[in-house]
């Protein structure tokens, strides 16, 4: 997938991941407290009236607002099987929990990047892997990208016009590092080109 702007960066990332949606009531409550405050049983009632009426099986305000009514909302009675189908179908209606990224991701960049006060030109092809593909796909940022071939940390902004592509990767296709900090000697330094 092409980016050129941030926007386009994470919907790449994220359309080359797997959403994972809350399925649980308790945690779909949770969301709701989180996200509206006081207001969380309103929010919840007029979102689940709304669902079993889509799933055509239109239920009164007053009937779903029961089912968040004291001991109820932590499980003092346990949902029916319907009930348990509903939340899922709501936590689909959701923002993901969080994003099961790929094996990893290439980058491929050619742009301009901003390293030590100075706009450069650069053009990379790098993967990101592991820890850092699940943080890419659950945090899409430019520096996060750029990370995957900069030290971390160096470069977190463009300069100017940039273009990513953005592909998965299978098992198959991760590169092994050709170095690690263990190649290195105690006291050698890798010199990047600044």
């Amino acid at each position: 997938m092409l980016a050129s702007n941030i926007d386009e960066l994470i919907d790449a990332a994220r359309a080359l991941a797997e959403p994972v949606y809350m399925t649980e009531q308790a945690e779909i409550t949770d969301y709701y407290q989180d996200t509206y405050g006081t207001d969380w049983r309103g929010a919840i009632v007029a979102d689940m009236t709304e669902l079993v009426a889509d799933l055509g099986r239109p239920m009164s305000h007053a009937n779903v607002a029961r089912r968040f009514q004291g001991g109820r909302i932590y499980g003092s009675t346990r949902p029916t099987a319907r009930s348990r189908a509903e939340y899922r179908e709501l936590g689909q209606r959701l923002p993901p929990k969080f994003y099961n990224p790929p094996t990893g991701y290439q980058i491929d960049f050619d742009g301009y990047v901003l390293i030590s006060e100075e706009c450069e030109r650069r053009s990379f092809s790098e993967q990101l892997t592991g820890s850092s593909a699940y943080d890419f796909a659950n945090s899409p940022s430019f520096g996060a990208a750029m990370d995957a071939y900069f030290p971390p940390g160096l470069v977190d902004t463009d300069c100017g016009p940039w273009e990513m592509s953005i592909t998965a990767l299978g098992e198959d296709e991760i590169e092994e590092p050709s170095s690690s900090d263990e190649d290195l000697d105690e006291g050698e330094d890798i010199e990047w080109d600044t």
